[in-house]
């Protein structure tokens, strides 16, 4: 390994970061030249980039936020699975909001690790799926879309795609929501 090198690089590569806890948001802002929201509870979302953006040390600095956009029951269930293994390890004060007891904590881990995440789902309780993603009529979800973004100064949204096989569908169906 004493002589790897990556002599294939660039120097203008911007470098993100991502996280949801206060450190991890603050050492973005100084080292970053954007930070990724991922999967973040929607009430926390303003304070998250409202601490990027008074920390941030480079400018242009750019937030990308990335959640699923769930329309039907079967979304709704992979948001569940996926949002499972995201609530082990979000910031205690998310925890306290939503009421994430250590109990259920422990439950979701156990889930998590006889059988991943769609093991897990059936530990999150629907209400908090909807606090994390955005959901409803593709007009509701659109309109809750454009709302985080222009209320938060969101730079970008990255949609996720947990199904290589369904990326096209979830594509289309996301940009019909925008045209």
């Amino acid at each position: 390994m004493k002589s790897a090198s990556l002599n294939y690089g660039r120097k203008n590569i911007e470098i993100f970061l991502a996280g949801r806890g206060k450190r991890m948001t603050q050492l973005g802002a100084e080292l970053g030249d954007g930070f990724y929201l991922s999967y973040i509870h929607k009430d926390f979302l303003p304070g998250h980039i409202k601490a990027l953006r008074n920390s941030a040390e480079r400018d242009p600095f750019k937030i990308v936020y990335s959640t699923m956009i769930v329309s039907s029951q079967k979304e709704f269930e992979e948001a569940r699975a996926a949002l499972s293994f995201r609530l082990v390890d979000s910031p205690q004060e998310v925890k306290e909001h939503i009421g994430l007891t250590e109990e259920i904590n422990s439950e979701i881990k156990q889930a998590l690790s006889e059988g991943g995440p769609p093991n897990a789902a059936k530990h999150v309780p629907s209400e908090w799926v909807e606090q994390f993603v955005i959901t409803g009529s593709a007009s509701e979800a659109s309109n809750e879309l454009r709302n985080l973004i222009n209320e938060n100064g969101i730079d970008e949204f990255q949609l996720p795609i947990g199904s290589p096989k369904e990326a096209e569908k979830v594509i289309s169906r996301t940009s019909k929501m925008f045209e």
